[in-house]
């Protein structure tokens, strides 16, 4: 039993080093701060939107296109919007779709 308990604590200690060092990198993204507050926005937006709208919106943390541009980049990454590029006229167009799932 005592071998089995070492065993535990090592298996332990390893999870625990590698948690801290997943949420040193998640917590140290800068990026990760404006995307939450997007993310937490998405419900609010229409199915289909673009970055001039969101901004407009002059919502904490997405104020700039900078930062509004920040947190679409990362919630495409991570699948929550999908982006959509247009040329009506013979203008290019971006725009942001939310993943349908999102909604459910």
């Amino acid at each position: 039993e005592a071998k089995h308990v070492k065993m535990a604590l090592k298996w332990m200690s390893l999870v625990e080093f590698h948690y801290h060092k997943v949420m040193s990198l998640v917590t140290e993204d800068p990026n990760i701060e404006v995307a939450k507050s997007l993310l937490s926005k998405l419900p609010e937006l229409p199915n289909q939107f673009n970055k001039r709208y969101l901004q407009r919106k002059n919502w904490k943390g997405l104020t700039t296109n900078a930062k509004c541009q920040q947190a679409i980049d990362c919630l495409l990454e991570h699948g929550y919007l999908k982006e959509v590029s247009e040329s009506p006229n013979g203008k290019p167009r971006t725009s942001y779709l939310i993943h349908p799932d999102f909604h459910k």
